[in-house]
């Protein structure tokens, strides 16, 4: 036999006499390794949670959509509507223009977008001088002047 083979030809361990020892060696190395629990490694993360204060309640400081003055809503609105048609035509009209060689059409959906853009600059402006003519009412002063 060689050097490191401690088992004789009929299975049996050369050292105590005990046919299982080399069996049961093979038997742990070969095992089936126990399932992983990752709770041995960091603990129970549930139970590790710092606590949270509750948040409050952002819609308690709002007032109700039916007390706004009609003017704002009506500003309001009317920006957003304008908006809604800059929006596409100042997107589409010279795409359409570049990318499909209709420059007629481009060109007119653009004009309506670039239309738009100044109809909501125009109810901004509106808007924001009615503001501030009914904060300058309210303090007994001038208006400020926009230059």
């Amino acid at each position: 036999m060689s050097d490191g083979d401690d088992t004789t030809a009929d299975g049996e361990s050369g050292g105590d006499g005990d046919p299982t020892v080399t069996g049961d060696r093979l038997a742990t190395k070969f095992e089936e390794p126990s399932e992983f629990d990752p709770t041995e490694r960091f603990g129970d993360p549930e139970g590790n949670v710092p606590s949270a204060p509750e948040p409050s309640d952002p819609t308690e400081n709002l007032s109700d959509p039916a007390e706004v003055d009609g003017s704002i809503q009506r500003s309001f609105w009317t920006a957003l509507l304008w908006t809604n048609v800059a929006l596409p035509g100042l997107t589409l009209g010279p795409a359409y223009a570049l990318l499909a060689d209709g420059t007629e059409i481009g060109t007119a959906v653009t004009a309506v977008g670039v239309f738009a853009v100044a109809r909501v600059y125009q109810t901004v402006r509106a808007f924001r001088r009615r503001d501030d003519e009914s904060v300058a009412a309210a303090d007994g002063g001038s208006p400020p002047s926009d230059e």
